[in-house]
């Protein structure tokens, strides 16, 4: 017996209009992330790049930590003169110097973007943005745009029984599209909107037209 295919989901609708409003939201960004960027750029240690700031968007200080203190014990290294002791006290209060950035790191962590209320819209989060290296300006990839899609815009059908169900559904506004045209410019029309049809039509598991009040829709 040949085996029942497995039903491939579809993508039936993408809202580019929530999209829109979401990825909107990244210029409020602009000036906390900045701050991030001047804060790294102030300790020495490197150019600001965009594995950087994933890296502090992820995983925190941590790293950034790390690296500088390395690079103070090499600096420090070459002063062969200087006491292992004074050494460590040095990296110790040079480690300060990284205060501004982990405020900076905080604030944009917490940063949550103003969005006038629109149901289904959600706030852009930092997770979803890059930094273009070669020409300094945040922005949101490719891939990252393609990740809100998915999570945020899209609706697919997942089963054959969603599929028949939505072409049920589509052939049923076909034919009030039908009905809209046929009953437009009829003298006397009375028909105030969709919810109007149940004067006409019953709400039973077999829907029968209402003959004793279809004349009412034409006075």
């Amino acid at each position: 017996m040949k085996k029942a295919s497995e039903f491939k989901r579809e993508l039936y609708f993408e809202d580019t209009v929530k999209f829109q409003k979401i990825t909107v939201q990244l210029v409020q960004f602009n000036l906390e992330l900045e701050k991030l960027k001047t804060s790294y750029e102030d300790i020495k240690i490197g150019d600001f790049t965009n594995s950087i700031f994933k890296e502090l968007i992820s995983d925190g200080i941590n790293g950034t930590e790390l690296k500088f203190s390395k690079y103070l014990e090499n600096e420090l290294s070459k002063i062969k003169s200087l006491p292992d002791f004074m050494k460590d006290d040095m990296i110790e209060r040079y480690l300060d110097k990284l205060d501004p950035l982990k405020s900076a790191l905080a604030m944009v962590k917490s940063f949550r973007p103003a969005v006038p209320y629109t149901p289904g819209v959600p706030q852009l989060s930092v997770e979803y943005i890059s930094y273009a290296n070669f020409s300094p300006v945040f922005f949101i990839s490719d891939g990252d745009e393609e990740r809100i899609l998915e999570k945020y815009c899209r609706i697919y059908l997942e089963t054959k029984e969603e599929k028949r169900a939505y072409e049920a559904l589509s052939n049923l506004c076909e034919s009030y599209k039908k009905f809209l045209i046929e009953t437009d410019g009829i003298r006397g029309i009375n028909y105030r909107g969709l919810h109007t049809l149940k004067n006409f039509i019953d709400d039973t598991d077999s829907p029968e037209i209402i003959f004793t009040n279809f004349k009412s829709l034409l006075l």
